[in-house]
């Protein structure tokens, strides 16, 4: 049972593309940096979403003074890669790297603390990737590759990847790039995806684009032994060739959502799933929607969140497998008018639209999606996918 919500909020970002979101579990609030907007064009800012209290608020950046200077922050920029870190505190933080400010590529390294609300600009060393947009990312700490980051391709120039299939490494610990050439890996590309798995400690790339020739190979990188391979199981039902699209893993099982193909033109709306013990794709087709709530995306964001599991201002959007509900949301009269080809709206007094259930219970699993864009324009609207 899968099901989607589009959630209410007060006070939202700004619609846009090209900006990450992630969720800190220790504060158990969603954030969202950067990205590109018609309202505010390119953006530096940080958003922070309240479960509890289902608002949004941009952050106040305090400047650090750092050997009598006040601290750089981030240009603002789009198409970055967001990673949430965490330093020898326990700290969670966030590590941003590259983009695009709209005019110039950008390959510097920022990092920002939740606790002092400051930047505080990364200088690194070694072989410092060449500036880039449209690349992706993740964060590693295991027995094999401690505190680092893992980054692979991007784009130089609207479609035209890096003509660099390097896998980069940078250790946070002394903050040098290690560039890996491993042979065989993944074509040169933009537009993929890049997510690790804690389970088995490997790292997945899906999909991407050069030039206009859209992918939908998938490869794994063994953080042990640092090699590449490329996932031939069940190619056959593996999703369409796409860039732009988002993915998250939980529980040995790889979702992909959206994305865009560009001979001929299309946003994609499907989200598919790679179950990494069955070594089988599937697609997850909703089975109560509305494109009029729920549009084909690309340049949308996503991350892993807690579980909704109680009464708040939602609309149900789309079920996969029969109907689905956050528990206590709707009464049996309710049940009987819900059918899987009628779209539902359940909606409940601000005074208990609260998501109390996420910050309480992070075992049952949630993706959260912000924002993107179609061929008839950029959103600002949050949905919870419940896992």
């Amino acid at each position: 049972m899968l099901s989607c919500y589009g959630i209410e909020t007060h006070s939202p970002p700004s619609p846009r593309i090209g900006h990450s979101i992630h969720y800190l579990k220790k504060r158990k609030e969603i954030i969202l940096f950067g990205g590109a907007s018609i309202e505010e064009g390119t953006s530096n800012e940080i958003y922070i979403y309240n479960i509890l209290k289902n608002t949004w608020t941009k952050n106040k950046v305090v400047y650090q003074e750092v050997n009598g200077k006040l601290s750089k922050i981030p240009e603002p920029r789009y198409e970055h890669t967001g990673i949430i870190i965490e330093n020898e505190n326990g700290e969670e933080e966030l590590f941003i790297f590259g983009g695009t400010t709209g005019n110039k590529l950008l390959n510097d390294s920022f990092i920002f603390n939740f606790t002092s609300n400051g930047w505080r600009e990364i200088k690194t060393t070694g072989d410092i990737p060449t500036p880039r947009s449209i690349n992706s990312g993740v964060y590693v700490n295991n027995e094999y590759l401690k505190n680092s980051i893992v980054i692979f391709g991007g784009s130089q120039y609207n479609t035209q990847p890096v003509n660099d299939s390097s896998t980069y490494i940078l250790n946070l610990d002394s903050m040098e790039w290690k560039k890996y050439n491993i042979i065989p890996s993944p074509s040169i590309r933009l537009g993929h995806t890049v997510t690790y798995n804690p389970i088995n400690s490997e790292i997945y790339l899906f999909g991407g684009m050069n030039n206009g020739e859209v992918y939908n190979d998938l490869w794994k990188l063994n953080c042990c032994s640092l090699k590449w391979e490329k996932i031939t199981d069940d190619e056959k039902n593996s999703p369409k060739g796409r860039s732009g699209h988002t993915a998250v893993i939980d529980s040995n099982n790889l979702y992909i959502f959206g994305g865009m193909q560009h001979n001929p033109p299309h946003v994609f709306e499907d989200i598919n799933l790679y179950s990494i013990l069955e070594k089988k794709w599937k697609v997850i087709n909703p089975v109560l929607c509305t494109s009029e709530s729920y549009k084909p995306r690309l340049g949308l964001a996503s991350c892993l969140v807690g579980s909704p599991k109680t009464r708040t201002n939602t609309k149900l959007l789309m079920a996969s497998e029969g109907e689905s509900t956050f528990e206590g949301d709707v009464n049996q009269e309710d049940k009987k008018e819900n059918t899987s080809n009628e779209i539902q709206e359940i909606r409940f007094d601000e005074e208990n639209a609260y998501l109390e259930n996420i910050t309480k219970n992070n075992t049952v699993k949630n993706i959260a999606l912000f924002g993107g864009a179609d061929f008839y324009g950029i959103y600002n609207d949050l949905y919870l996918m419940k896992l």
